[in-house]
């Protein structure tokens, strides 16, 4: 090749000749030569795989990066929204010019293009049968299978007696939690795993949440989908009273898979034990000491605890200290006295609707006090040895005696199955006497301004031995 002197355009080199293309006879300078340029692979047509390539998906949930090979039966929790990806593999250098916008989608989704999505709102109608997704392009297709399944929580209270709440619970109640599912028969291994955690994966913290525990009573859940839920065993920090409940949320958890985190939810309002104390009918008892008679009352007791409509029956009560106040014709008798806590932690009974929890065993609780010194017939002024009826008041009070004492529980120690010496303070009980001028006493005991704490007698001065106690 050369170059016209003219016009710059290359021309054939022959020694003088004319240029083809300015028709002038030119000097030719020659042209150097260029080596072709390598066009490579013709182009794919529009809708064509190149010779070896095939079709493979990728499933992710929406809203994540990741894309995993849709393989085997993708489980999906109903409503969480997924998306499927179709791909090509292989095919060579080709493999790069494939549009795969024109992939054709049909079964479970319909519609055209590289991606389509689903809402997964309904639930597949048998496990056995899990629904398709089809692609197709360049006269290929590909499928996955795609099994959209609930979860069911399934509870089994411990202690699940008539008309018990199933939303809330006493505290260290304990439930035996597992699952079923829709459609049925999905197993904990297809899924990847079900583990119960406490919403928001908060850490086990006895007193506020609970634990979760496996069949054995152990500390740790298994991956299985069930699992020994106990309550948090109080409701209140240390050291308070308040609140009265609290609110724990739980949750079953997929451990792996698209639907990884996702999972049933139940939230319980835990409540504390408060006890009442009832009086056995004909119980009502008066201090005849050798023959002298002192103003005085007392009775049997017998314990319930409250609400009634969840379980008690993981702890343990006792009665615990209090110092005596004493005032008026009492002042100074058993003043300061201690009340040490009950050397005996007393079980407790079943639920029950009617009277709540009781002391295991029916146990109750002899409650009595006098007066001491104080007699009303040293205020009257005799006449010829006939006492006048009547004129001392059965309503003025003239003095009594108070022990305030703290009704508390405790409850078993998970790894030794022992009460454990941790002891939650319920409420302020109040053993109370109270004298009026003519030698009428009134005893009560239970929780100040509670109805339900009817336990109370009076007794009044004057019946001899018709009731004592020793």
């Amino acid at each position: 090749m050369a170059m016209c002197s003219t016009c710059n355009k290359a021309v054939v080199f022959f020694p003088e000749t004319t240029c083809g293309t300015c028709k002038m006879k030119s000097g030719f300078a020659l042209k150097p030569m260029v080596a072709p340029i390598n066009a490579g692979p013709q182009g794919l047509a529009a809708g064509q795989l190149p010779v070896g390539a095939t079709l493979a998906l990728n499933v992710r949930r929406q809203g994540t990066a990741q894309w995993s090979p849709a393989a085997g039966t993708t489980y999906v929790l109903q409503g969480t929204p997924i998306e499927f990806q179709v791909v090509c593999q292989g095919g060579g250098a080709l493999a790069a010019q494939v549009n795969l916008n024109t992939a054709q989608w049909s079964g479970l989704a319909m519609g055209v293009g590289k991606t389509t999505s689903l809402s997964c709102a309904n639930t597949s109608a048998n496990a056995a049968a899990p629904g398709v997704v089809t692609v197709s392009f360049g006269g290929q297709s590909v499928s996955a299978n795609l099994l959209v399944f609930a979860i069911n929580i399934v509870e089994g209270f411990r202690d699940n007696f008539a008309g018990r709440s199933t939303t809330e619970l006493g505290v260290c109640e304990e439930i035996d939690l597992s699952f079923t599912t829709t459609p049925a028969g999905i197993t904990a291994a297809q899924l990847g795993g079900l583990r119960w955690r406490f919403k928001n994966n908060e850490a086990t913290n006895l007193r506020k949440v609970g634990v979760f525990m496996n069949a054995l009573g152990q500390a740790n859940a298994p991956n299985d989908g069930t699992a020994r839920y106990r309550a948090p065993y109080a409701t209140h920090p240390t050291g308070t009273l308040t609140p009265a409940y609290s609110d724990v949320s739980i949750e079953l958890c997929l451990l792996t898979g698209i639907s990884q985190g996702k999972g049933p939810g139940k939230s319980y309002r835990v409540h504390k034990p408060v006890a009442h104390m009832i009086r056995q009918a004909g119980s009502a008892a008066h201090h005849w000491n050798q023959g002298q008679e002192e103003p005085s009352a007392g009775f049997t007791g017998e314990f319930r605890f409250a609400p009634k409509h969840v379980s008690f029956s993981n702890i343990g009560f006792r009665e615990g200290r209090g110092n005596m106040e004493s005032d008026g014709v009492c002042a100074g008798d058993e003043q300061g006295l201690g009340h040490q806590p009950t050397a005996t932690i007393f079980a407790m009974s079943t639920g029950s609707t009617a009277n709540g929890c009781q002391l295991l065993g029916g146990v109750s609780d002899n409650i009595h006090s006098s007066a001491g010194t104080y007699r009303p017939e040293n205020l009257l002024t005799t006449n010829g040895g006939t006492r006048p009826v009547g004129s001392l008041s059965p309503t003025t009070r003239v003095g009594g005696k108070r022990w305030p004492i703290t009704w508390e529980y405790t409850y078993k120690d998970i790894a030794t199955g022992s009460w454990s010496t941790n002891f939650v303070g319920m409420q302020k009980a109040y053993h109370e006497l109270t004298v009026y001028e003519n030698g009428r006493a009134n005893m009560h005991k239970g929780h100040k301004g509670c109805a339900d704490c009817n336990a109370s007698v009076t007794v009044d001065y004057g019946v001899g031995a018709a009731h004592y106690w020793p």
